[in-house]
């Protein structure tokens, strides 16, 4: 019965979608930061198997702007071909043709939409111009927490807790 019951489910799982979200990654000679990908399947090892791919082209990918900058990409994989590469935003001008021309250069066996951002040439460079356009993008704003009443002390287990006196005159 068990065995049936998981061979019901394999089907259900293999196309399951799997939702990729990584804060930084750094291989071999590619920075990614902010990674974000919905995906049809792709399972427990995703996010490695996306900067796997990103990574065949890393050589690519930091010759288009050898001095350091911050551009983040989105695009689809779709039928092992990446598709609908666009730069959404970029630290410099002028690499978006040779950063969207590296990745279609990827064929991979993943299927689904992807954004990430990738820090390209001299990582020292690269890294403040990522920093320099998140902190533009993010306002923090801190604010005391809001003050709430003292709770009424907690009886040992057991035993009832004893009347709180009143405040006062």
């Amino acid at each position: 019965m068990r065995i049936l019951i998981l061979a019901l489910m394999l089907p259900a799982a293999a196309s399951a979608s799997t939702t990729v979200n990584v804060n930084s990654m750094n291989l071999d000679d590619l920075s990614i930061r902010d990674v974000h990908c919905e995906l049809t399947g792709g399972g427990l090892f995703a996010s490695m198997a996306v900067a796997a791919q990103l990574a065949s082209q890393a050589d690519a990918f930091n010759a288009c702007h050898p001095s350091g900058a911050a551009i983040r990409l989105a695009w689809t994989w779709q039928n092992e071909q990446l598709v609908n590469p666009s730069v959404l935003s970029s630290s410099t001008s002028g690499a978006d043709r040779c950063m969207t021309s590296a990745l279609q250069a990827i064929r991979s066996p993943l299927s689904g939409t992807c954004e990430t951002t990738f820090l390209v040439g001299d990582l020292a460079a690269a890294e403040a111009a990522y920093l320099a356009t998140t902190s533009a993008s993010v306002a923090v704003t801190a604010s005391p927490p809001p003050s709430a009443p003292a709770a009424a002390p907690k009886a040992p287990m057991g035993k009832p807790a004893a009347p709180t006196p009143p405040s006062g005159k």
